[in-house]
């Protein structure tokens, strides 16, 4: 629980990639950025929000300019191809 915020991550890695999921909302996805935040101010290393991060939502889902905005993280398509 973080911030009051009970949050089950999900994830695989590959090589350097990492994909997470999570239950998609603006609080959840904020306490995951918190947790990489903390783990690179432990370790020296950190997520290329900017650049390589993409956010995918689940095509119900209304409200995704408005958090990617927020995130500053950019919105992705489904389905993808891992390269």
């Amino acid at each position: 629980m973080k911030d009051g915020v009970s949050i089950k991550i999900e994830h695989f890695i590959f090589a350097d990639d990492l994909l997470v999921f999570s239950k998609g909302d603006l609080q959840s996805l904020a306490a995951i950025l918190q947790v990489f935040q903390e783990f690179e101010a432990l370790s020296g290393l950190s997520i290329s929000q900017e650049k390589k991060s993409k956010l995918y939502f689940h095509r119900a889902y209304t409200c995704q300019a408005s958090i990617c905005q927020r995130l500053g993280i950019e919105e992705g398509c489904l389905p993808i191809k891992y390269q």
